[in-house]
């Protein structure tokens, strides 16, 4: 999966900010959260990428 420019995101119509928590073991207090953000506009559509 391709990396998107950060400044890419100066065109975005629409900006969303995504939070996953993922757990990395067995461990009840090993879950780790993950941000997203996802940039919709007219020319792509919506597009996510990790910060």
């Amino acid at each position: 999966m391709s990396h998107i420019n950060p400044s890419a995101v100066y065109q975005c119509t629409t900006v969303h900010h995504i939070h996953i928590y993922v757990e990395a073991g067995t461990n009840d207090n090993s879950a780790r959260r993950m941000t997203f953000v996802v940039c919709c506009n007219r020319q792509w559509g919506c597009l996510p990428y990790r910060t």
